[in-house]
């Protein structure tokens, strides 16, 4: 199912793409949706439709990177306190008040960043893949090498093998060659 998006150009003029459906009834919570990696607002779609049609307001933005949100290439620009603002931002221009953030994956660091920098809005948060992310701890190679061991070993497979992937020279090369299916949902 598709749902019509809105646009909102922030202070750091990034223009994020995003879903917005009201509540239904007055004095009803929002939801606040934040994607994972390689994904946009898209894959909220089926908890959207349930969560519409138990009337409950809905906000799910495709993040800083995705969908038809603003790409930029520098690196300064995602730091998670600044999108964590972004976000605020759009939840203040659509008058959104307290919410449940609920993300996945990559998501769930942004929620995170919420949670710390922006506590009062929430009234619970859902973190879905990965826990809450503290600030200021870096995933090194080592790290990663470490998670993709322990995992491996009890699960027999690595979770954080695309992470080694990236870090490669040669995968900006191989990305391109096989967009299309890298891409593929």
């Amino acid at each position: 199912m598709a749902f019509s998006c809105s646009t909102y150009t922030t202070t750091r003029a990034l223009t994020y793409s995003y879903i917005h459906i009201p509540p239904q009834l007055p004095n009803t919570q929002y939801f606040l949706f934040l994607h994972g990696f390689p994904s946009t607002s898209h894959h909220w779609r089926h908890q959207i439709s349930f969560f519409k049609a138990k009337g409950y307001g809905i906000i799910a933005p495709d993040l800083l990177g995705f969908g038809e949100t603003s790409r930029p290439t520098g690196l300064e620009m995602y730091k998670g306190e600044d999108m964590a603002r972004d976000i605020v931002e759009i939840l203040m221009s659509e008058g959104v008040g307290m919410m449940v953030g609920v993300a996945h994956d990559w998501g769930c660091f942004l929620l995170s960043r919420l949670a710390n920098y922006h506590p009062e809005r929430f009234s619970a948060y859902a973190y879905i893949d990965h826990g809450y992310m503290t600030p200021g701890r870096s995933l090194t190679t080592a790290t990663v090498q470490h998670i993709n061991r322990s995992v491996e070993e009890k699960l027999g497979f690595s979770i954080l093998g695309y992470f080694l992937f990236f870090d490669d020279e040669d995968s900006p090369r191989l990305l391109d060659e096989h967009a299309s299916s890298f891409q593929t949902r």
